[in-house]
């Protein structure tokens, strides 16, 4: 914490960035809406405190800066720039020193669990001067940690001449109680107001003290016309961002009737993407059918090739029999006449039936 501090520059340079960021937004733009726009981007990105992102080796803090975030932030930085005018300062801004996300844990880790040890705490402890920046849209001290930094810093010596930097006007007039203090995390007020009650009388004396800085009037005069002037600029803003609502609000029927024509495409198309799987699926189960009937064919061909070889290996066998009956036929012609010896050895009976059958043979060639 003790090296978590960004100069006037740079603080000028945070503001410069929310204008072209915010844009016409930024008229009503306050700590929180920087926070969540710039600070946590920046913090989400580098994974370190603003703070320690513009300043890489830290920049030792010198000025305590008290606020409230519900403030415009814009007057924010010129009542910070209208107390020190001129000055080399470092200054402690704890949305800029302390590590900004939407995980509370995260938060809960760097505040820790004694208020006195918190880095608030810890940068009181090592600054010279305490600046209050009142502001005209919320009570300051009804948050419960700008009353714990108004009590350190009456504690630690902070509230002398030249040490305390007082930047607005006091416009709420309501006795501060701590205990009504509000906070972003109930866990953060729970954890003061326990430390409070563990020391008795200590809640009193904290009211008492921050009524007292409550009451001490401003040392530094803010420029009233330079405020007006301000806010003349900020209402022409909001005229004009009215002016684009109602242009908005008048093109939403044409825009409406443009969504109703979309939606009818959207689904007649939606339709002919239906009726098209439809017909992919009978296409792809007409394939289907197909390849089974290519499947069937082949085997059928298959079958017909095997059937023809074997009617071919058959006729081969036919021919070669036939040629044989053919060879025996010849064989059998030439040798008629030649067989009388063996005729002359048979028995009677075979020898009448051989001659029987030469002279049948012997008419079949006449």
């Amino acid at each position: 914490p003790r090296l978590s501090g960004i100069n006037m520059k740079q603080l000028n340079e945070l503001d410069a960035r929310a204008r072209k960021t915010l844009g016409r937004r930024y008229a009503d733009a306050s700590m929180e809406t920087i926070n969540t726009a710039i600070l946590q981007v920046v913090c989400k990105q580098h994974c370190l405190p603003y703070a320690r992102v513009v300043n890489p080796d830290g920049l030792k803090v010198d000025v305590f800066v008290s606020h409230a975030w519900q403030e415009n932030f814009g007057c924010f930085v010129r009542s910070v720039n209208a107390a020190f005018p001129n000055t080399i300062v470092s200054l402690w801004i704890c949305a800029t020193a302390i590590y900004q996300t939407q995980d509370k844990s995260i938060i809960e880790r760097s505040i820790g669990h004694d208020p006195r040890q918190a880095p608030f705490a810890v940068a009181l402890r090592s600054v010279r001067r305490f600046c209050v920046v009142r502001n005209e849209a919320a009570d300051m001290y009804k948050r419960i940690w700008c009353c714990w930094e108004a009590f350190l810093a009456c504690e630690f010596g902070l509230l002398n001449p030249g040490e305390l930097t007082v930047v607005g006007a006091n416009r709420f007039h309501d006795e501060v109680h701590i205990e009504t203090a509000d906070a972003t995390n109930e866990n953060d007020k729970q954890m003061i107001l326990q430390h409070l009650r563990a020391n008795p009388g200590l809640i009193e004396e904290v009211n008492r003290k921050v009524n007292q800085i409550k009451q001490v009037p401003e040392t530094v005069v803010l420029d009233e016309a330079a405020v007006q002037a301000e806010f003349a600029i900020r209402d022409r803003d909001i005229s004009v961002l009215r002016e684009d609502v109602d242009q908005i609000q008048r093109q939403i029927p044409t825009w409406e009737a443009k969504a109703g024509r979309i939606r009818e495409e959207l689904a007649h198309c939606q339709e002919e993407n239906q009726s098209l799987q439809t017909r992919m699926q009978e296409v792809e189960c007409e394939n289907a059918a197909l390849k089974k009937e290519i499947q069937a064919a082949r085997a059928a061909a298959a079958a017909q090739a095997v059937a023809a070889q074997s009617a071919q290996q058959m006729l081969a066998s036919f021919e070669r029999r036939l040629a044989a009956l053919e060879t025996g036929n010849a064989i059998g012609q030439g040798s008629q006449y030649s067989d009388e010896p063996r005729q002359q050895l048979r028995a009677p009976g075979e020898q009448s039936t051989a001659r029987a059958r030469s002279h049948s043979q012997q008419r079949r060639l006449w």
